[in-house]
């Protein structure tokens, strides 16, 4: 995931996972309801968000192919 933060959607970070909207929004503790509405440009989510959800799955994926 070689992507600006600038140029990340959440919708890119969850399709990278592969996972549902219902299974990210568990996964990283996320109400769905926000999810959705940042999926559908209802709402933006921050930055920082982005920021740290990009780092949380990059670090889930080296966890696990350990």
């Amino acid at each position: 995931m070689d992507v600006s933060i600038k140029d990340l959607s959440i919708k890119d970070l969850r399709n990278a996972t592969g996972l549902s909207q219902t299974k990210f929004a568990d996964a990283y503790h996320i109400p769905v309801k926000n999810i959705q509405n940042w999926e559908q440009g209802a709402r933006k989510p921050p930055t920082y968000l982005i920021y740290l959800l990009k780092r949380c799955i990059e670090l889930d994926k080296k966890i696990s192919n350990i």
